[in-house]
């Protein structure tokens, strides 16, 4: 006797063995097709009104967490879960993936798409209320002050809405004594593999 499945995909479970007896509708394989693999999550109700079919939706995935993968809402359930109160939504996955079948994931949607300079937190240097960044400008070292705007939940950097332009040169970790006015020198950095 030959089976076939109704579509062509990876068998994902076995459920007989050669030499079992086989009754009419009983299960034979499990059969997965990769074209289909959704991811689905949930929202929480005070933030279901910033969902929308079609938003792209970035996830990890838990024994792959150093790669990003990305996807699109798909289906918004009209019913919230009776024991969390939460929104599930079903994400189809855009690109071709090596993923496995029932592994938990955590994923963000993006509501809101902005333009614009950011620094990363590891730049700022905080004083009360104030935030300040380290710029070099023609050789020369600036303490200068900046209005931040929303910190990007992905990445962790923060908007900038005033005080610097594109294409200003700002320490990464700014440590030690600096001194504003200074005047300092660049150096490129050693190639890997060759001492500096």
């Amino acid at each position: 006797t030959e089976v076939r499945a109704p579509f062509a995909g990876i068998v994902g479970g076995r459920e007989v063995s050669n030499g079992d007896t086989a009754q009419i509708g009983m299960a034979l394989l499990k059969v997965i097709d990769p074209t289909s693999i959704r991811f689905e999550g949930f929202i929480p109700a005070d933030h279901i009104r910033f969902i929308a079919v079609g938003q792209i939706v970035n996830f990890r995935v838990s024994g792959q967490s150093d790669r990003q993968f990305e996807g699109r809402i798909e289906r918004i359930n009209p019913v919230a879960d009776p024991g969390s109160r939460q929104v599930s939504v079903q994400v189809a996955i855009t690109g071709e993936y090596d993923l496995t079948v029932g592994l938990f994931a955590e994923g963000r949607v993006q509501t809101e798409v902005k333009q614009g300079i950011t620094a990363p937190e590891s730049s700022l240097v905080r004083q009360g209320d104030q935030a300040y960044v380290w710029r070099v400008k023609d050789g020369v070292l600036n303490r200068l002050e900046v209005e931040l705007g929303a910190r990007d939940a992905l990445t962790g950097a923060f908007a900038v809405k005033a005080g610097l332009v594109d294409g200003d040169l700002v320490l990464r970790h700014p440590l030690g004594a600096l001194v504003d006015g200074v005047r300092v020198e660049l150096q490129q950095a050693p190639a890997a593999g060759q001492e500096g």
